[in-house]
């Protein structure tokens, strides 16, 4: 992640010694790690190196040095709202110097703070929840509304659990999100019969919410899903249930009906799993994902290389998630980045040729972040290949099978920013190419006159005629010829032929 820093010193570092012949190196996989904390606990962040000679530390946040910070580690042993920030560190030796790759240090405030909440809906069904909400709201402003979904693990009827094991996803709320943007933050506890994704709990989800809007200021156009294993599941389930309802979803680790996906392919997705998940397949979010784009939806998707089942808390300090996600907006749907759309040869998701083959070009945007590559795929073939570019990318020649619908995805990559677990973070667009409609042509004649008119095909079309089947030599008629058109013809007999695009 780049990120331009101020108060840098001239060469970026500090202290140089004596002379080396190998500039510093960071060890990509050892990069500061992003995090979520409770305030007062231990933050740590550090980084590993190599270089020759003595190597020069220098820490800053937020663009600014932090006084005293020159070593390897940055420790706070109680991590305040002031501590909050993005981290760099740059790394120097004699002969350069070299900057780590971003690190968010999110502070929250303890779960608990939560208000402790039971929910009876309209059958005296009982949903114990925990509530956070924004410091004396008023009714004149409207506040986005964030659902958190606990895992298998949590499930009961003490109100504690579903926040104090995993309390990651009050990244939402950290101190300085609430500053930026205050938001209502809702964690219900599943019944241990139950889970989230059954035909009694969505339903009862959804009633809680609805008891929400009525109750506080919420802003009905900026609620948002989000939740880890049982509740990645209840989070794809809630869309396919409310599919014109939720601003923008979180799922974590979790899978759902990709038959359902049609139905919420507008709504912004960023997907987690780890390849390696020994709880849920892999293969969950992949199918998920990969519905989502072949029906046209442009999900965001971080599939780390390693990290288990437990990955939420690597998740949920992703720079940049939370501002991601409180931008959305299912009033306007914004064009947020990471983006990557398919401009030529229309923006607008569905193109119509009778070609075999076709040129696409467009942009892959997420400003300071570096994109490795672009690459495309016809789903109809399973072909595809390398974008020319990056930023702004073109594909020269993609193959299509004609007579059939062509799926033609674009995709983007670039880093998961868990340095420790590796990976990739995709985006994507999807072009649908239809097949051009066949064309039928009618033909009158009296006398000398001949009217041929058409239907189907694409445009510009093009006229021709010939006096003999064979050797079928064809001239033109006219050119950019539209229906219908009316000619002489002095031949007691003769052919025509229409041509499309």
């Amino acid at each position: 992640m780049a990120l331009v820093l101020a108060g840098f010193p001239a060469r970026g570092i500090r202290g140089q010694t004596a002379a080396s012949n190998s500039p510093p190196a960071i060890t990509s996989a050892l990069n500061p790690k992003s995090q979520v904390v409770v305030s007062n606990a231990i933050a740590t962040l550090s980084v590993t190196t190599s270089g020759s000679g003595t190597l020069t530390y220098q820490w800053f946040q937020d663009g600014q040095e932090v006084k005293g910070a020159t070593n390897r580690i940055l420790s706070m042993t109680k991590a305040q709202p002031a501590n909050e920030g993005w981290y760099q560190v740059v790394v120097g030796n004699h002969y350069g110097a070299v900057t780590s790759e971003v690190a968010a240090l999110i502070v929250i405030p303890p779960a608990t703070n939560m208000m402790a909440r039971v929910f009876t809906n309209r059958t005296n069904a009982k949903l114990p929840y925990r509530l956070f909400g924004p410091a004396n709201p008023g009714p004149e402003k409207r506040y986005p509304l964030v659902l958190f979904l606990h895992g298998i693990g949590e499930r009961g009827t003490d109100n504690l659990s579903q926040v104090r094991a995993n309390p990651q996803f009050m990244a939402f709320v950290s101190y300085r999100a609430q500053r930026n943007t205050p938001v209502f933050l809702v964690a219900p506890q599943c019944p241990s019969s139950r889970t989230w994704q059954d035909t009694v709990m969505v339903p009862q989800l959804g009633e809680l919410l609805d008891a929400l809007i009525q109750e506080y200021p919420v802003d009905t156009n900026k609620i948002i899903v989000t939740g880890l294993s049982m509740g990645g599941y209840g989070s794809w389930a809630l869309l396919e249930s409310r599919p014109d309802f939720f601003a923008a979803a979180v799922p974590i680790c979790g899978g759902g009906n990709t038959a359902g996906c049609n139905r919420f392919k507008n709504v912004p997705i960023w997907n987690f799993h780890a390849t390696d998940d020994g709880s849920v397949p892999i293969s969950e979010s992949r199918n998920m994902i990969n519905a989502l784009r072949i029906v046209g939806g442009q999900p965001i998707y971080t599939e780390y290389r390693s990290g288990g089942h437990g990955i939420w808390g690597n998740a949920y300090a992703t720079p940049r998630l939370s501002d991601w996600v409180l931008a959305q907006d299912s009033g306007t749907r914004p064009l947020t980045e990471p983006r990557l759309t398919i401009n030529i040869p229309t923006p607008n998701g569905v193109w119509t040729t009778g070609a075999n083959r076709l040129n696409l070009s467009g942009t892959a945007l997420w400003a300071g972040e570096t994109i490795s590559q672009v690459i495309w795929t016809n789903l109809a073939q399973r072909t595809g290949g390398l974008a020319d570019g990056i930023g702004s990318w073109t594909v020269p020649s993609a193959t299509l099978i004609n007579g059939r619908t062509n799926s033609l995805i674009a995709l983007a990559s670039t880093i998961s920013f868990a340095p420790a677990c590796g990976g990739t973070t995709t985006f994507s667009d999807t072009l649908q190419v239809r097949p051009a409609p066949p064309i039928l042509v009618q033909i009158n004649r009296q006398n000398d006159q001949v009217v041929i008119s058409w239907t189907g095909g694409l445009g510009p079309f093009r006229l021709q005629k010939t006096d003999s089947w064979a050797p079928q030599e064809w001239t033109d008629l006219a050119v950019d010829v539209k229906v219908p058109w009316t000619g002489q013809i002095h031949e007691p007999s003769a052919f025509f032929r229409i041509l499309g695009n």
